[in-house]
């Protein structure tokens, strides 16, 4: 995220000289003004600041700089809308499915058949107190869905070193049920 800085009294008077063009964009996007001028005003005082600051941009109208601007603020504001899986929800392996059951009976590695680990269910009350907490988050991730990459991406980790994780909790999983 970029550091927010506060605009200068010549910019400052460039942006009220200006502003319609906030309205403008709003108009021409058939945007209502009350939902989404929060969101475009930060686009438009950002170009703002970059028009003033980077004189090879006059060779543009500041309308098309900030029209740009503007549309990359929404354009992120909608990304982020849509990005479900950024807003995860955290849940426990003792959760309710859908299917019925807990989240635990559900938890396959890839290529493995569901049914196995519903096996592993009776164990669940040896293998909680020898599993991370690394491996839990991981575990929460992968009953919901994500992927590898998803996961290592949340949590730092190469893809690697998730299917490691889930190779690992498999083999505590396997040496408990023994």
């Amino acid at each position: 995220m970029k550091k927010t800085t506060k605009l200068t009294d010549t910019q400052r008077d460039f942006a009220a000289e200006n502003h319609d063009l906030v309205y403008q964009f709003l108009r021409a996007r058939r945007l209502p003004e009350d939902e989404y001028y929060d969101i475009v005003v930060f686009g438009y005082l950002r170009a703002v600041k970059i028009y003033d600051q980077q004189p090879e941009l006059r060779q543009h109208t500041f309308k098309t700089i900030a029209f740009k601007r503007m549309f990359a603020v929404l354009w992120n504001h909608y990304r982020s809308l849509y990005a479900a899986k950024r807003n995860a929800t955290v849940l426990s392996l003792n959760s309710p499915a859908k299917q019925g059951g807990e989240l635990q009976e559900y938890i396959a590695s890839p290529g493995s058949a569901v049914h196995e680990y519903a096996e592993a269910r009776e164990n669940w009350e040896a293998i909680r107190p020898v599993i991370t907490p690394k491996q839990m988050q991981a575990l929460d991730m992968r009953a919901q869905g994500y992927t590898n990459r998803e996961i290592g991406k949340v949590y730092y980790l190469t893809p690697g070193a998730v299917s490691s994780r889930m190779y690992r909790l498999r083999k505590k999983t396997g040496q408990l049920a023994a």
